[in-house]
């Protein structure tokens, strides 16, 4: 017969079956196959150097976190879809 018995769930991150992630070293559920990894920070330039957007990631991070709350907003769904929506129209009409 079948144990039923609760038992105290594992942390996923923490778990040491997990092996390190090859795309970012980080230690999470495995990709599927021929996906990118979403904690990838890395893209390649026009040029074709890799560029490192953890640095911005982090700093945006840290200004949503700030600004949230600061502006009292309360549908965060929302206010983060129109932001994609801006951050997509700037970065089409982008020029260097």
């Amino acid at each position: 017969m079948e144990d039923l018995s609760i038992q105290k769930p594992i942390t996923p991150a923490l778990s040491t079956t997990q092996p390190q992630c090859t795309q970012c070293g980080n230690i999470h559920p495995p990709i599927p196959s021929g996906q990118r990894c979403p904690l990838m920070t890395d893209v390649e330039t026009a040029d074709g150097k890799k560029a490192d957007l953890s640095t911005f990631l982090a700093m945006f991070k840290t200004v949503l976190e700030s600004q949230i709350p600061q502006r009292g907003i309360k549908d965060v769904e929302t206010f983060l879809k129109k932001l994609i929506i801006n951050l997509t129209q700037f970065c089409e009409g982008y020029k260097e």
